[in-house]
């Protein structure tokens, strides 16, 4: 067992080993933190490299650039948290050689299971350190970083309007139940999308961009993606006659896997996309909630270096 002695500065809570390339950051604030993570994965490190990581904890994201540039120090960077806490450091990691190693602490950790990569904590951990390093694309949507996908329509709204104490309570069923209490209202927009200079008009209740096959808790959504291709998945559940009734139809083929056959589903791919809607649409990127429409959206293939498996 091994003594850490902790320094605090601002915000921080973090051990000094000036000697070290690893460091560890923590979101104190996601649902599956628990304070022994802290040293229990240090140990796994320490008995990996021979030596310990810096740690670092928060109790939000951080949004002080000076902040984030603490990752420049390192060549491996751990990130435990959320989907939303890994956007934030990836977006100082992009495009360059500092491996970022994915602790899953969040709600859906959807980039965690598209990479295989287990949602315990500390078997993560475990096999990310016998693992090997791959680039991966990421997704931009008006200017801002996406990891798994961004999307506009019911489910944004769900993101948008979703209590978080319940968030908090039951995790991404909140989601799921904020979006059935939608659909009773909800008028789906009439979309414009162009995918490379294809132009695609029709009336949708979710428009998706994936860069990840995985959507919320694990659906296979865009079951054609590929992370490493350079290209994006584009999802459009239109309208159908039987419109509420219809759409959930089409939901429930996409769970079972059975969405390609669904005529009421449009998927296609491309690497640069405009979507564009009347009434202007609610928006979210990897479970945030984001701008109004229009979105215009390119992916930048392998951009960003991480661990897996």
């Amino acid at each position: 067992m091994h003594k850490y002695i902790p320094f605090f500065y601002k915000n921080y809570c973090f051990l000094v080993n000036t000697l070290m390339k690893t460091a560890i950051f923590f979101n104190s604030h996601s649902g599956g933190f628990r304070p022994e993570y802290i040293y229990q994965i240090s140990d796994l490190i320490y008995k990996k490299y021979g030596k310990l990581p810096e740690i670092y904890t928060f109790n939000s994201l951080l949004k002080s650039n000076k902040d984030l540039d603490l990752v420049y120090n390192y060549d491996t960077v751990f990130v435990a948290g959320g989907d939303g806490t890994l956007k934030v450091f990836a977006e100082k990691l992009i495009n360059s050689e500092i491996n970022m190693g994915i602790i899953p602490t969040g709600t859906a950790n959807v980039l965690a299971r598209e990479l295989s990569i287990p949602l315990d904590p500390l078997k993560a951990v475990e096999l990310l350190l016998k693992g090997k390093s791959e680039k991966i694309d990421v997704g931009i949507a008006n200017k801002r970083l996406f990891l798994s996908m961004v999307s506009c329509g019911i489910d944004a709204k769900a993101v948008k309007d979703v209590n978080p104490k319940a968030k908090e309570i039951i995790g991404s069923a909140a989601y799921v139940i904020e979006g059935i209490g939608s659909l009773i209202t909800y008028k789906p927009s009439k979309v414009k999308i162009t995918i490379d200079n294809q132009v695609i008009e029709t009336k949708a209740y979710v428009v998706v961009i994936a860069n990840t096959k995985k959507y919320g808790t694990g659906v296979d959504l865009a079951t054609n993606a590929d992370i490493t291709d350079g290209i994006l998945d584009v999802c459009i559940f239109q309208k159908p006659v039987l419109e509420n009734f219809g759409f959930l139809l089409s939901v429930a083929k996409t769970v079972s896997g059975l969405q390609i056959e669904d005529k009421n589903i449009i998927y296609k791919k491309g690497k640069n996309i405009i979507v564009e809607a009347d009434p202007p649409a609610a928006t979210q990127v990897d479970g945030d909630k984001f701008d109004y429409t229009p979105l215009h959206i390119d992916c930048i293939n392998r951009a960003l270096k991480v661990l897996i498996p």
